[in-house]
């Protein structure tokens, strides 16, 4: 096994890989190939420290002058192929922005990528170091497999009592629609467009190498040139980038000159309500649309029902019925004709999702096999019953 990790942290680290680490190494011969340190990622003596113990494992420290350039797009990447073609793995898994390099590796490849989106939760006594094993579409959304008959209804079926329980919830928890807007100051003659911004810590160097606009602020700017006076951008920020003491997560640019310039078109909204979710999930519920990227927040959308436009290089799944342009997305939204997702099929992707795809490292029940398994049988009808007790999803 080959684990290439250019864009490790020390929390993924302790999170995910080193019981991945745990798991495979008295099984199998493992070979972590991870850069020098640089922005807040790499090797580290705290990683070293956890994994001291382990039998059959060998590390790689990628230390060339040219070690920054494998967080984004690597300066030699046929280097790096020939590398992992002397180790010839069977498998690897990958922690890495350039997803190009990588699927040229011998073996199976797969990325490794955090799990939740929401508004699902994990239950109270779900294990840690939750991930799903993804392909080079790390952002895509919405897709599923071809599944057998009858096994979107039983997707259905399975997630429907967790969807229903968090309808509840938000009806009963949140804000009115009236108290929202005299709560955020957000007008009441205007159109409400939600934009859930993304993470800019330094080390997220997924967005450097794949966002198609190059920051938050810059986004602002364009967003705000391309709505009329009758709607206003409801931003809100994501935690790490305002709450976090370490200056490495913090945005190198800041959005607040952006906002000055473009005035009363954009606000920041922090007020939550009561129910689940925080800022983004009372925005999203009370919103006319939603603006997004790459964020985990096009979940709320979906759950919601709430008409999407998407500025991505990924795909998403025709039932998301997104809008790829903006001057469709706020025709339509002017006029009160703006597609909306399918219910049937959010409930059938977040049910494959949740029952298919995510598993938690840290769970004891995990196994060796299971790992495998995962990777040879992406799909397993077999594995869902398990899979959402797992999760415990709230």
């Amino acid at each position: 096994m080959l684990f290439y990790l250019p864009l490790m942290t020390d929390w993924f680290f302790d999170d995910v890989v080193k019981h991945l680490l745990r798991l495979v190494s008295p099984e199998a011969e493992v070979h972590v190939a991870i850069p020098l340190p640089w922005k807040g990622t790499g090797l580290s003596e705290h990683q070293l420290a956890q994994c001291i113990d382990l039998p059959n494992v060998h590390w790689h420290v990628l230390d060339g002058d040219d070690h920054p350039s494998l967080r984004t797009k690597p300066s030699s990447p046929e280097s790096l192929i020939d590398f992992a073609k002397s180790i010839a793995p069977d498998y690897c898994f990958c922690r890495s922005a350039d997803v190009t390099t990588p699927m040229s590796f011998p073996g199976k490849v797969k990325f490794l990528m955090e799990a939740a989106i929401p508004p699902f939760e994990a239950g109270p006594y779900t294990a840690g170091g939750r991930i799903t094993l993804d392909g080079p579409g790390i952002f895509d959304r919405g897709a599923l497999p071809a599944l057998r008959a009858g096994d979107h209804l039983r997707l259905r079926e399975m997630i429907r009592p967790i969807w229903q329980g968090l309808e509840r919830r938000h009806s009963r928890d949140a804000l009115s629609r009236a108290e929202y807007l005299a709560a955020t100051g957000l007008p009441e003659d205007r159109r409400i467009i939600a934009v859930p911004l993304d993470y800019e810590g330094q080390s997220n160097f997924l967005n450097e190498v794949h966002r198609l606009t190059p920051h938050n602020a810059q986004l602002i700017l364009d967003l705000a040139e391309m709505i009329d006076d009758d709607a206003v951008l409801a931003l809100t920020q994501h935690p790490l980038n305002v709450s976090s003491s370490r200056a490495m997560d913090r945005p190198e640019i800041p959005i607040e000159p952006a906002l000055s310039v473009v005035g009363d078109r954009a606000r920041i909204v922090r007020v939550g309500g009561s129910g689940p979710g925080g800022a983004t999930s009372a925005l999203v519920q009370h919103c006319d649309g939603m603006i997004m990227c790459d964020s985990k927040s096009l979940g709320y959308a979906l759950f919601f029902g709430k008409p999407i436009l998407r500025l991505s290089k990924f795909a998403s799944a025709d039932w998301m019925n997104v809008y790829r342009e903006p001057s469709g997305f706020l025709d339509a939204l002017a006029t009160g004709t703006a597609r909306t997702p399918n219910r049937d099929d959010a409930l059938t992707w977040f049910g494959f999702h949740y029952a298919n795809q995510v598993f938690a490292v840290q769970d004891p029940s995990f196994t060796f096999a299971e790992l495998i398994d995962r990777v040879e049988r992406p799909v397993d009808a077999n594995r869902w019953e398990a899979g959402l007790r797992r999760w415990g999803a709230a």
